[in-house]
């Protein structure tokens, strides 16, 4: 009888104490869809004053949004003049979760903003 002889390879793409520390965050709409995958905890980025959104800075953060355009922009006034913000909505139930000021595109502005209230680490908030 043959011998059988087979060769098991296990490949690693970084070692478990590196992949520890850099763990990923979903963020879900209140309606259970995920709109946000992030390197950190959202109470871990600064706050915008003006109107208690988390503020992700492109340059330092990771991180995914599953997002459409919610159209067209929309014009705020504010202390310093007239805020134009570029707005991102739940692609499910269209429930705006997120803005930018200076760019339509996603990730294209220097920050964005995320808004106060409309994102869970929950994904079941709707039952």
């Amino acid at each position: 009888m043959p011998k059988i002889v087979s060769n098991s390879v296990i490949v690693q793409s970084a070692p478990d104490a590196a992949r520890r520390g850099r763990r990923l965050t979903t963020y879900y709409c209140v309606c259970g869809e995920y709109v946000l995958i992030l390197d950190t905890r959202l109470s871990n980025v600064p706050t915008r004053r003006t109107d208690g959104a988390r503020v992700l800075v492109n340059a330092k953060r990771k991180y995914k949004l599953n997002v459409q355009e919610a159209g067209r922009p929309v014009y705020l006034k504010r202390e310093n003049g007239v805020e134009k913000q570029y707005r991102f909505c739940c692609t499910r139930c269209k429930l705006v979760v997120a803005y930018q000021v200076e760019s339509p595109v996603v990730r294209e502005d220097r920050y964005t903003y995320v808004v106060n209230g409309a994102v869970s680490e929950d994904q079941d908030l709707d039952a």
